[in-house]
């Protein structure tokens, strides 16, 4: 919403919060009510939190041509979304981490509600682990390399036994041709 940004009107949504806490005080209770503004208007912190921290202050994972930044500290206070530059990277992940020691409390959020099945995680839209092409590369060498070196044992020792098979009966033929060989004179 940046109508009331736009047009001088930045103080509506907080009344609108406001008239929302007092219905809900009046209709259900003030603990409810409270509870339902401080996560209204956590999100204005939160809001307000990623776009100092996350765009100003923290390294820079990828070189892009905005100024977003990776801060701990902000992904620690708000699940992962401090880290900006990786999300502006990926910004369809659910997982904001890209490095092992980035630690993404959002993304552990997103895998409890994908097993319980109130959210759906898409893996082809994860952000990838850096070296997870190289290691994946790495790994099918490896097993093609095992396959083709058990092959080659594999076909060594079928041909040394093809091999022992026709001298065995190259032997046995000589030996056999030299008793019945006739011989002129």
């Amino acid at each position: 919403l940046s109508w009331p940004t736009r047009t001088g009107r930045f103080w509506a949504p907080y009344l609108l919060h406001a008239v929302v806490g007092v219905v809900v005080g009046l209709t259900i209770g003030w603990w409810f009510a409270f509870a339902v503004m401080a996560g209204s208007l956590s999100h204005i912190v939160q809001g307000a939190i990623i776009n100092y921290f996350g765009h100003a202050v923290g390294g820079r994972t990828f070189d892009l041509p905005d100024n977003s930044r990776n801060n701990h500290l902000a992904a620690w206070l708000v699940l992962g979304e401090g880290f900006q530059n990786n999300h502006h990277r990926y910004p369809s992940s659910a997982r904001f981490s890209y490095r092992t020691f980035e630690i993404d409390l959002g993304y552990g959020v997103c895998r409890v509600l994908h097993a319980a099945g109130l959210a759906r995680i898409r893996a082809r839209t994860l952000m990838p682990r850096p070296g997870a092409a190289s290691a994946a590369f790495t790994a099918a060498t490896a097993s093609m390399s095992a396959a083709a070196s058990a092959a080659t044992a594999s076909v060594n020792a079928s041909m040394s036994a093809a091999t022992a098979s026709v001298t065995a009966a190259v032997n046995a033929a000589s030996a056999h041709l030299e008793g019945d060989e006739l011989v002129e004179t």
